[in-house]
């Protein structure tokens, strides 16, 4: 279930690129965040693959927020999950997730409406840098940090804090799943 203003997840580029990555991680016990879960598909797709105690997403779309936590009682994850509606990871506290991870907005455009909110980054990345920002933030030291950007995002090859782990083709640009440690 994926309400309009929520990101479409399915056969999109940046979120089968970046379930690739995360559904060959293990061994995470206590705590992972998404930031911008949108309806909880890959949050939910790491619960079900994953011993991890608990799992939080974030997004600023009520909308989006319901819709997970309905796919999460479907999923029968419910009971190792949370959803809540906030501006990208401003509710975590900080140091509180071995891992952390996002699929922001990518697109160098500024928001005119509701529909736009799953694809617009801003014209200078405003909302895709806060959200790869606080994902930063909210890992412990030593945590892990995943995120995607596009070469649409800049026009050249993009130079982001990290390294890039997987590259895939999107329509016309490559995506490309960023690596960190906190």
């Amino acid at each position: 279930m994926a309400p309009k203003t929520c990101f479409p997840p399915i056969h999109t580029i940046s979120t089968e690129a970046l379930l690739k990555v995360l559904g060959g991680l293990a061994g995470f016990k206590r705590v992972v965040v998404e930031i911008g879960c949108g309806p909880g598909s890959l949050l939910i797709a790491m619960a079900l693959s994953s011993d991890t105690e608990y799992f939080i997403g974030t997004d600023i779309s009520d909308e989006c927020i319901k819709a997970a936590r309905v796919n999460s009682i479907l999923n029968r994850v419910y009971s190792k999950t949370d959803f809540i509606v906030c501006d990208s990871g401003s509710c975590i506290r900080d140091n509180s997730a071995e891992l952390c991870y996002t699929n922001p907005p990518f697109l160098p455009y500024d928001l005119r409406d509701q529909l736009d909110l799953p694809f617009a980054g801003g014209r200078d990345l405003k909302t895709a840098i806060r959200m790869i920002r606080d994902c930063f933030r909210v890992s412990k030291r030593g945590g892990l940090v995943f995120y995607t950007l596009s070469d649409l995002s800049t026009g050249l090859r993009l130079k982001a804090r990290g390294r890039i782990i997987l590259e895939a083709s999107g329509l016309g640009d490559r995506v490309y799943v960023f690596a960190s440690r906190r």
